[in-house]
């Protein structure tokens, strides 16, 4: 069993799978395919603009879900152990040195020049190392937050299509 691989609760899949912004993402299909439908008129090629519309919104979704609420950002020191700034359950989104005057460098700034990660030259005047993560905490928030926009969308999808039917166009 030490081979198998963990989903945490921010892996995509798992993270869609586990909460209610799958139903969300559900009602959104079954509104665009009502409207495609009537628009395209042929069953085939309504379903699959409603699938690859339903596909885009998600994979649209799923770029922007981690701006929806601010990171957490947590510095160290050099000589500090780097994988005891965030909690194991935290998604971490980015990590780096951060020089006395505040700036922000990669990772292995320092490995490029000295082929160590905690002994950097005192030209690049590096303090410390920062993380930026997103809490476990903020499962749940972001999951809606996510649901909202999908229903949101799903109503106004079933606005125009009901628009259709009353004008006659459907």
């Amino acid at each position: 069993m030490a081979d198998t691989h963990r989903l945490t609760w921010a892996d995509p899949g798992a993270y869609e799978a586990s909460g209610p912004v799958l139903v969300g993402y559900c009602l959104l299909a079954v509104a665009l395919g009502a409207l495609v439908g009537q628009l395209v008129r042929r069953t085939l090629p309504a379903m699959a603009v409603a699938g690859l519309s339903t596909g885009a919104v998600m994979w649209a979704a799923g770029s922007l879900r981690w701006s929806i609420l601010p990171v957490t950002t947590t510095t160290m020191p050099l000589s500090g152990n780097l994988a005891r700034q965030a909690p194991a359950s935290a998604f971490v989104t980015d990590t780096g040195l951060v020089t006395g005057s505040g700036e922000r460098l990669p990772e292995y700034a320092c490995w490029a020049r000295t082929k160590n990660l905690t002994d950097c030259p005192a030209d690049m005047n590096v303090t410390a190392w920062y993380t930026e993560f997103h809490p476990a905490s903020h499962y749940w928030p972001t999951q809606l937050i996510e649901t909202s926009i999908a229903l949101a969308l799903a109503a106004l999808t079933l606005y125009a299509a009901f628009r259709l039917v009353r004008t006659g166009r459907a």
